[in-house]
């Protein structure tokens, strides 16, 4: 005689599930060390940049500035006739100061770029 068995469904393949993970978990903790890694070589190639537009930027905003706070001479001198006033020693400064700044830009440009792009292909390579 055979015994009556309860007939049990059948079960379907299902998808397997995929992992949650948590900021303990150790996949979470590496994905910052990828995105530090990348930015030397991103700091690299954007400095030179920088350097230079800010220079020139700087440039014009401080040397207008130091133009409208010169008093104007209003005793007839040569001095008017050929824009010729005592140089500012804090505008003359600055300018150095800034010409420095725009040359360290454009002297580091060509090595910045090329080394930036170096370790930018190698650690998207790892």
């Amino acid at each position: 005689m055979q015994q009556d068995s309860p007939e049990q469904p059948v079960q379907e393949p299902q998808a397997p599930e995929t992992p949650v993970y948590s900021p303990a978990s150790p996949v979470a903790a590496t994905v910052p060390v990828k995105k530090k890694g990348l930015k030397l070589p991103i700091i690299l190639m954007c400095a030179p940049i920088i350097l230079i537009v800010a220079s020139i930027l700087l440039y014009a905003a401080v040397n207008f500035i130091a133009a409208s706070a010169e008093p104007v001479a209003t005793n007839g001198s040569d001095s008017d006739l050929f824009g010729e006033t005592a140089p500012n020693p804090a505008r003359t400064i600055t300018n150095v100061l800034l010409f420095l700044m725009g040359s360290l830009g454009v002297l580091g440009f060509l090595p910045c770029i090329i080394i930036g792009l170096i370790l930018l292909v190698q650690r998207l390579q790892k």
